[in-house]
């Protein structure tokens, strides 16, 4: 409930709306579980060392033998680390790359995660590599829906399948609009 004369706890806005929170942190702790959350790291640089980089990690078990540092602070829709304000934000496994390295990151190439883990900056988890590279890598760990259940052979097939897109369906295992989608070539559907 809303009360007009109440003050919110952690920034002073009036009128709380519950918890004794204003709107603002109200909402924050509804979509992210803390009233504090915040998309970007409020500071206004990009950290210059690697000693600063590393005081925002902690270390947590992954799936490599060799721990992932995982960024705490603040992190993208995706789940990457981000460092900076918007709009100069970076994600922190590519500072920690440059920082590490001591030179830019080619145009055109990505900094990839062997440990699938997107905070990560563990310089022992990241490689250089192109797109192609990471699209690779990300296909044949199984992390992208889209190439789980059928093959390119597969797909080339049912677009020459004269049958019912129902009959052709059961025998993939996907669903009748990802047949339909397929032949009609509106994207790569496995749905």
């Amino acid at each position: 409930m809303s009360n007009k004369n109440s003050k919110c706890s952690i920034c002073g806005a009036s009128p709380t709306v519950a918890r004794g929170w204003c709107n603002k942190h109200y909402r924050r702790w509804q979509h992210h579980g803390d009233p504090n959350f915040t998309k970007y790291v409020k500071s206004s640089h990009v950290p210059g060392t690697l000693e600063h980089l590393l005081e925002n990690v902690e270390w947590v078990d992954g799936p490599l033998e060799t721990q992932c540092r995982v960024w705490t602070k603040a992190f993208s829709a995706a789940g990457y680390g981000v460092v900076g304000t918007s709009p100069q934000v970076s994600y922190a496994h590519r500072v920690a790359f440059e920082l590490h390295s001591g030179k830019p990151i080619p145009e055109g190439q990505y900094v990839c995660h062997r440990c699938d883990n997107p905070p990560c900056t563990n310089i022992e988890h990241l490689f250089l590599g192109l797109p192609i590279h990471n699209s690779t890598d990300m296909i044949d760990k199984g992390r992208d829906r889209k190439f789980r259940k059928l093959s390119t052979d597969q797909v080339i097939l049912i677009r020459a399948d004269t049958r019912k897109n129902t009959e052709i369906a059961a025998e993939y295992g996907v669903s009748d609009s990802a047949v339909s989608k397929i032949k009609k070539r509106d994207r790569r559907s496995n749905d």
